[in-house]
């Protein structure tokens, strides 16, 4: 029998868990201790990546990774280890300045992400409560002059009842009048319970709320989720999370000191999926995401498709 292929194509890095935003759409009150990563945990996620042929990596978390005093340094690591690696960062935005723009652009990093929700200061301020939208604005502008097709952009909007369709092609307007065009508006959202951790059903969107109701399989602990399998993630103190719904730290599965080679990566993937199959963790057993994703029949079991 052929040996299987490893599931993990992406390495996810927490650089943190403190977030200088309160947005309305993300879960409030993470118990987890709140720290920043170490330079050692990224140098072993970067070596298992290397052994186990990995050359994808998202820094992103449950947190702002440009309050991290050191993700430059982390970033330029892993391009100089694996120089044809992509590597995607996710932000509000609300710390990139024109200087460090220009700092993740040198290095470079292949994608930034921007979660951005609104058209004007009162939606914008609105939805990411903390955040100053004329700043953001201001430094958008200047990026925009600068980057010269360097750095792929993207801007992120969650949906949400209050901030739907309509609104985004407000968003898209607002942005492109700072010099940003329509490949930059590739990605969109729409909100989820985020595994029972947003309980606040006046967000959903009405088309998501419906598509709820219409899904025809009733009992969702027959799927199992296969949603984030291919996607490791490294929380800042070194423990890998079962998928990147584990907000509050609930469904750890391993360290990432504990492995070193594609064959302890295989191993540590297959306890994931057993775990998943099982629903062993309420952060599984309260997840919304096997009723959205698309599902494919392997025999008598139903699997949500790897994302």
């Amino acid at each position: 029998m052929p040996e299987r292929k490893l599931f993990t194509r992406q390495i996810e890095f927490e650089p943190t868990n403190h977030c200088n935003a309160q947005c309305v759409f993300c879960p409030r009150g993470d118990p987890r201790k709140k720290g920043y990563i170490g330079f050692e945990t990224v140098k072993q996620g970067v070596a298992l990546a290397k052994s186990a042929g990995i050359k994808a990596f998202k820094l992103a978390g449950f947190g702002e990774p440009l309050l991290h005093k050191e993700l430059i340094e982390h970033l330029r690591y892993i391009r100089t280890e694996i120089p044809d690696s992509t590597i995607l960062l996710i932000t509000n935005g609300s710390q990139l300045t024109p200087e460090l723009f220009e700092q993740l652009a040198q290095i470079p990093v292949s994608r930034i992400n921007i979660s951005f929700n609104g058209y004007d200061q009162q939606s914008y301020e609105m939805l990411m409560c903390g955040l100053s939208f004329h700043k953001l604005v201001a430094h958008l502008k200047e990026i925009a002059a600068h980057n010269r097709g360097r750095v792929n952009i993207q801007f992120v909007p969650i949906l949400t009842r209050s901030f739907g369709l309509a609104e985004v092609e407000k968003m898209k307007g607002l942005l492109t009048g700072l010099g940003f065009d329509e490949k930059n508006f590739k990605f969109h959202h729409v909100i989820t319970g985020r595994s029972g951790k947003l309980q606040n059903e006046k967000l959903l969107d009405e088309a998501y709320a419906k598509s709820l109701k219409d899904i025809e399989i009733k009992d969702k602990s027959k799927v199992v989720c296969l949603a984030a399998l291919g996607n490791l993630f490294i929380g800042w103190n070194g423990d890998i999370h079962i998928c990147c719904n584990d907000i509050y730290g609930e469904a750890v599965v391993g360290n990432i000191k504990g492995l070193k080679t594609a064959e302890e990566l295989k191993q540590l993937e297959d306890k994931n999926l057993a775990l998943r199959a099982g629903y062993a963790f309420d952060v599984c057993r309260q997840c919304d995401t096997p009723l959205l994703a698309r599902h494919v029949k392997v025999g008598d079991q139903l699997f949500t498709e790897l994302s």
